[in-house]
């Protein structure tokens, strides 16, 4: 099904560019609708939005006033697309999309749109062109912005709040994060956030962002690793006198704008960045973020750089402060209940004590977030024991590993039982040839070690 996706939207002009590893990526989005002829696949002046891609079938797009009969503006035949002008603009949707005959559609939800356009920077400009060629007036609005409406309606990210169980552990570990956010939100200097995966980053600099300006102020997520790649172009642009000025800086006023992984940007655009950082004198916050110490990283974060980034603050790593994993597993666990209309299921001696011999390295509360996360599906009465705790596999891999069950041979012969019924087999022949031997052979003084060796070999028979 996936590798079906792949093929048809590779077909598609705004996803030509893409590779296939993307097309994957992105194929995991969209979900398939089917219309019959004559249905309305988007209604005039609906509020909810969706992109749509026209697989099979014909539709017309129609508009329509008060006493006129409705008249055709646009004709969609297979892999053309619909609906970002609404994505867009944030408006109800300025023309009904009818089917003209039986349609196959893929559909991507508006918070799916925004994050392939986040992830995919590129395919913004393929859509600014197409809405310039088919809808002028919708076009002008969204051209005059530039940059500045397009990433304003599709980076700002203020649902964190969702994402996150709002609990940092004990009284101690949540007074030192308290006043830490306390500290900076009065000196208002940018901050360089050093920590493990998993461990908070993200959460903090969302709680220091609502703190000084509010919940509902911007707040932009730019991932390092991709930065080079596919925002720098479109980032920078040439200043008077030769500076460099920052769009985001205008985007983000009376904002936040956060960087993953800011090592991983290459020296000359952090140069840049640098550059702006000391120009800009806009209301706006800027955290960076990065695992681990930064005197253990490579590439590192230049001087420049790290003198506009004046406050730095280290989120100290789970297994160093175990302390906390009882509050934290007793609140993520409340929160679980009240958003699934369940109650709080108890964890026992046994569950706590595994929770907290457990090192955490791959994920820290994140990981541990995961583990309760399933253990409070599995559990089907108000008590999590140890058959409910599983610390299962990572996205990151420690070392490397072999898996046995990866060869459908292997696998075959392990499902069937096979391999056992033939290590008895093995073994009982061992087991009579030696036995066979005590008896031809005289008694030696290796008897004794050759029957100790029977009894060993023999117990698979037995058991």
């Amino acid at each position: 099904m996936i590798n079906e996706k792949v093929y048809l939207l590779s077909k598609v002009r705004f996803f030509a560019d893409l590779t296939a590893h993307e097309l994957s990526e992105l194929a995991n989005e969209f979900k398939w609708q089917e219309y019959k002829q004559g249905t309305d696949i988007i209604k005039r002046g609906q509020t909810e939005h969706h992109y749509y891609v026209l697989i099979k079938g014909q539709a017309e797009a129609l508009v329509s006033k008060q006493g006129i009969n409705a008249w055709k503006v646009n004709l969609f035949g297979p892999y053309d697309t619909f609906g970002e002008i609404s994505l867009f603009t944030k408006k109800p949707a300025p023309t009904t999309v009818r089917c003209l005959e039986d349609c196959r559609v893929l559909v991507l939800n508006a918070d799916n749109f925004t994050q392939m356009l986040i992830r995919w920077p590129k395919l913004y400009q393929k859509f600014i062109e197409q809405l310039y060629n088919s809808l002028t007036d919708v076009n002008h609005e969204i051209w005059n912005a530039k940059y500045r409406d397009f990433l304003s309606l599709t980076l700002q990210l203020t649902h964190y709040k969702d994402r996150f169980y709002e609990t940092w552990g004990g009284v101690r570990t949540t007074r030192e994060i308290e006043n830490k956010i306390a500290e900076l939100v009065k000196t208002k200097e940018n901050l360089l956030l050093f920590g493990e995966r998993g461990t908070g980053r993200q959460m903090l600099a969302w709680y220091l962002h609502k703190r000084r300006f509010g919940e509902s102020a911007t707040f932009v997520v730019i991932d390092g690793r991709y930065f080079d790649q596919q925002w720098s172009e479109m980032m920078f642009k040439s200043g008077e006198e030769g500076t460099s000025a920052f769009n985001f800086f205008e985007i983000i006023h009376n904002g936040t704008l956060l960087f993953r992984e800011i090592n991983e940007i290459s020296p000359k655009t952090q140069l840049k960045l640098a550059e702006c950082l000391k120009m800009k004198k806009l209301n706006c916050l800027v955290i960076a973020s990065l695992q681990g110490n930064v005197d253990q990283l490579s590439p590192k974060i230049i001087p420049e750089l790290m003198e506009c980034l004046n406050q730095t603050y280290t989120i100290t790593p789970l297994r160093e402060r175990k302390r906390d994993i009882p509050i934290i597993a007793q609140g993520i666990l409340e929160k679980l209940a009240l958003k699934h209309h369940r109650t709080t299921p108890v964890l026992s001696k046994e569950a706590v004590k595994l929770l907290l011999s457990h090192n955490y390295r791959q994920g820290n509360v994140t990981e541990l977030i995961q583990v309760l996360e399933r253990a409070f599906f599995l559990a089907e009465d108000n008590s999590i024991g140890l058959e409910h705790i599983f610390f299962g596999p990572t996205a990151q891999k420690i070392g490397s590993t072999v898996n046995l069950l990866s060869w459908p041979s292997i696998e075959n012969i392990l499902k069937r039982g096979v391999l056992i019924s033939w290590l008895r087999r093995i073994t009982a022949a061992i087991f009579i040839s030696i036995i066979l031997l005590l008896l031809l052979t005289p008694k030696t003084a290796m008897a004794n070690l050759i029957v100790t060796l029977v009894w060993c070999l023999g117990w698979p028979v037995w058991g």
